[in-house]
């Protein structure tokens, strides 16, 4: 049996098709995985610095008593490897 799962984008999609990127469907998501060519955008990086739209990312979300010192434990690093946080308030 095949389940059926809609194509995600993230909220810049739009500017990535705009921007000339080069898209691939990972994990249920279009991505973009480069503009130009590998070489190029590496100099581009090194010479200016680079940004990530992070949308596909896995996200957990907790609420209750306990959250501000979950947050100390995971940003303290104590868990394997974070390569990204973020701590969102929306209250």
């Amino acid at each position: 049996m095949t389940v059926w799962s809609p194509i995600r984008l993230s909220p810049i999609h739009q500017r990535h098709l705009d921007l000339g990127a080069t898209i691939v469907e990972e994990s249920g998501w279009q991505q973009p995985i480069r503009y130009t060519s590998t070489d190029d955008e590496l100099d581009g990086i090194r010479k200016s610095g680079g940004l990530c739209d992070i949308s596909p990312i896995s996200k957990v979300f907790v609420q209750g008593e306990a959250v501000g010192q979950l947050a100390k434990e995971l940003s303290a690093s104590k868990v394997g490897h974070v390569s990204s946080l973020s701590l969102n308030n929306n209250e």
